[in-house]
């Protein structure tokens, strides 16, 4: 794949992350689509090809988490609140891009750069799915928090 294939269809990703409403004119949570179709990961890749297939794969695995947070946060919030919510995450999912397109960007032209991408990707991912858990946390009340947040808050 060319850089530059692999960077329009991330900005295609980002347009289509985009609509946050309705037909009705609803707000809705923001939810990751990614621009590539899913391959195979097998137990041991052997090959390029298979290690892109195995980063998208936990890219797609770590979208969904991120996906099922947004939509629970989303629901805590007041509705004040829920436009800058969407808007960050939009924000955060250019971010995530961007950052990782400058990362690996000393691997342009060469076979590894979609493998460093993508789990580029998986490790913005990983780091995100911790904030949102926290901001999760912090949305509850006190006497309605799981042990996972109590624990999360003593560290």
């Amino acid at each position: 794949m060319t850089l530059v294939r692999f960077v329009l269809l991330a900005l295609l990703a980002v347009a289509a992350a985009a609509p946050v409403t309705h037909a009705g004119g609803a707000l809705r949570p923001p939810v990751i689509r990614e621009p590539f179709t899913t391959q195979l990961c097998p137990a041991s890749a052997r090959t390029t090809r298979a290690t892109v297939a195995c980063a998208e794969k936990a890219i797609l695995r770590t979208d969904r988490a991120i996906n099922a947070l947004v939509k629970t946060i989303f629901g805590v919030l007041p509705p004040a609140r829920r436009k800058s919510f969407v808007e960050s995450e939009k924000a955060w999912l250019r971010y995530r891009r961007s950052s990782c397109v400058a990362q690996v960007s000393l691997y342009v032209g060469g076979s590894i750069y979609p493998v460093e991408y993508g789990y580029c990707e998986v490790a913005r991912n990983r780091t995100h799915l911790k904030d949102l858990a926290a901001l999760r946390c912090g949305l509850r009340p006190q006497d309605a928090m799981p042990k996972s947040c109590m624990v999360a808050k003593r560290r």
